[in-house]
């Protein structure tokens, strides 16, 4: 109790020095047991509690009014990646009931009825199927230093085609006779999507590959065709970019060019980190007009949230940003 009043001072103190942009993955009541231990979860309780709290300490606007304002003191935003179905059944609700704007990151595939692969890699490890996965794939595993303490976190990493490892757990699936339909967990019916005014929806890429894994050209249809998505089911879509998986090393230059070629005002990471009072514009070989901003995950309970939020803001004012947390 003292603590959470001592983190709540804190928070009230520095509050107008950095603003803050939420992400929220899925909001089940209950983690299903295909997902359990590797995905991002806050069940609706802690969520209505940690909105109700920012409502209270900022000025909650859609990410993409965020990024155009010049001073972004005392701003806030709340974003989710993937359009995983609870955030429809349970998160929604509670964002209507407060008022509060929203923006979704959508990935295509999933709505053109694909599993969204990262569910198929979370399924492998709750299954105990790692080691199999690993002795069906020798080579590719061993070449990629693949082994089952690093399963998770190297299918993921930028050196790895995420389409190549994509196509190999496919395989696996299909030998195994795992029927895929059962992993859909992510919106799979555009029908679903909220014609709200408080909701709006951008592109998480079409399917969430780690993008500077792949080719010039791979990368081009991953932008092009959720925007495709989008047209085709005539849904106003946010000039804001998530980037998946979002760190330095899951995008270059190739993402970035792509998305000034795509009319794209801007994008966010997802490295835990809150941001300046001022917007950020990228560069790196050279200027660019792309904005960014970070973003950080919400721990699971209110008194975390309170605590890590705290964290954050002493470890931005001593600059030291690259601690994960």
């Amino acid at each position: 109790m003292v603590c959470g009043m001592i983190f709540d001072t804190f928070n009230k103190v520095f509050n107008h020095s950095s603003s803050h942009i939420l992400l929220y993955h899925s909001t089940f009541r209950r983690v299903p047991s295909d997902l359990f231990g590797e995905i991002h979860n806050v069940t609706p309780d802690e969520f209505y509690k940690q909105l109700k709290w920012l409502k209270s300490h900022f000025d909650v606007v859609a990410v993409d009014e965020l990024l155009c304002l010049k001073d972004l003191k005392g701003k806030a935003a709340i974003t989710f990646d993937d359009a995983y179905k609870s955030v429809f059944e349970e998160a929604l609700p509670i964002l209507k009931s407060l008022n509060m704007p929203c923006t979704i990151f959508i990935n295509g595939c999933t709505l053109d009825k694909r599993v969204f692969w990262r569910d198929k890699v979370r399924y492998i490890i709750n299954a105990a199927l790692v080691s199999e996965f690993i002795e069906s794939n020798k080579q590719f595993c061993k070449k990629n230093c693949i082994d089952e303490n690093n399963f998770y976190r190297r299918t993921k990493h930028h050196e790895l085609n995420s389409i190549e490892v994509e196509s190999l757990l496919d395989k696996f699936f299909k030998v195994k006779g795992i029927r895929l339909e059962l992993l859909s967990y992510c919106i799979d019916d555009p029908r679903i999507l909220s014609s709200h005014d408080l909701v709006s929806y951008g592109s998480h890429s079409y399917s969430h590959y780690v993008m500077s894994s792949l080719t010039k050209e791979q990368q081009h249809e991953e932008v092009v065709k959720n925007i495709n998505f989008f047209n085709k089911h005539n849904i106003k879509h946010s000039q804001i970019f998530s980037i998946p998986f979002g760190d330095e090393n899951s995008f270059d230059d190739t993402t970035i060019a792509l998305l000034e070629q795509y009319n794209y005002k801007g994008f966010v990471y997802s490295r835990n980190r809150l941001n300046s009072v001022f917007k950020n514009k990228y560069a790196s070989n050279g200027s660019s007009s792309i904005y960014f901003s970070d973003r950080y995950m919400p721990r699971s309970s209110f008194s975390s949230f309170q605590s890590q939020i705290a964290v954050l803001k002493f470890r931005k004012m001593l600059g030291f940003h690259r601690v994960r947390l």
